[in-house]
């Protein structure tokens, strides 16, 4: 059985064998009168240990095989994941490759390694920093979340790694600071938004309890807040090929 959140209908099914009911009754359960985030008595307290209250058949033990993960970015090409998900490192050189093919494109001529060794080496601005400290150990990822609903969102969020990924922001925010040319819309012009499923078998409590406030939250058309997401880091390992479950574009 695989933790997926995808949507609301996946979640609920998710948590059948966590919680010994089935998905109708899940959702009848979290839409009981005295749950209502309306409650003021719902205010005092840890709102998540009273929504596993609610389910008293719940098991101690992890049901899952899997936990569904989305990893959100942008490509022109969707084969490059047939390797799988690499940290940053691995990945850098494509990085600035894909943002000049994009330049390129819309007829901003630069001097491109001048222009990384740069950002990397030379400049002591901001943006130069978040650059070179996204590449330190620790920081280098490769990363996902577990609720898709972030994803569906106009505003920015969780999903601003659909406008411009990080890294790509960086450098475009460095380079505008400075000449004052803006690089990203280039770069969005030439990619799209796209999502990594993908799979892993290590339990996570606080996956299982994220889902069943998600559950909640969305039942009773809660305003969602990225505070209910739970974030995979792969702190500098590969996700394999073998991991990833689909590779898709995606509207925003």
């Amino acid at each position: 059985m695989i933790l997926d959140c995808s949507t609301l209908e996946t979640t609920l099914a998710s948590l059948e064998p966590l919680l010994g009911m089935r998905a109708d009754q899940i959702r009848d359960r979290l839409m009981a009168p005295e749950l209502n985030p309306a409650n003021e008595s719902l205010l005092k307290g840890d709102i998540t240990i009273k929504l596993l209250e609610a389910f008293p058949g719940r098991t101690d033990d992890w049901p899952y095989t899997c936990i569904a993960w989305f990893h959100l970015t942008r490509t022109c090409d969707l084969k490059r994941f047939r390797e799988g998900l690499k940290p940053l490192p691995h990945v850098i050189d494509q990085i600035w490759a894909d943002l000049r093919a994009a330049c390129d494109k819309e007829g901003i001529v630069l001097e491109w390694q001048e222009l990384r060794d740069w950002v990397e080496t030379e400049s002591t601005g901001h943006y130069a920093k978040l650059y070179r400290l996204k590449q330190e150990p620790g920081m280098q990822g490769p990363f996902g979340m577990l609720l898709l609903e972030s994803a569906t969102h106009e505003s920015p969020g969780d999903n601003h790694y659909l406008r411009c990924p990080e890294t790509i922001e960086d450098i475009c925010k460095e380079f505008k600071a400075r000449t004052g040319i803006d690089l990203i819309d280039a770069y969005q012009k030439n990619t799209k938004p796209v999502v990594v499923k993908f799979l892993d078998q290590a339990p996570c409590a606080e996956c299982s309890e994220a889902a069943i406030y998600y559950a909640y939250g969305s039942l009773w058309n809660q305003e969602y807040g990225s505070g209910w997401n739970v974030y995979f880091d792969g702190d500098g390992n590969s996700v394999p090929a073998s991991m990833i479950a689909s590779v898709d574009y995606i509207g925003i």
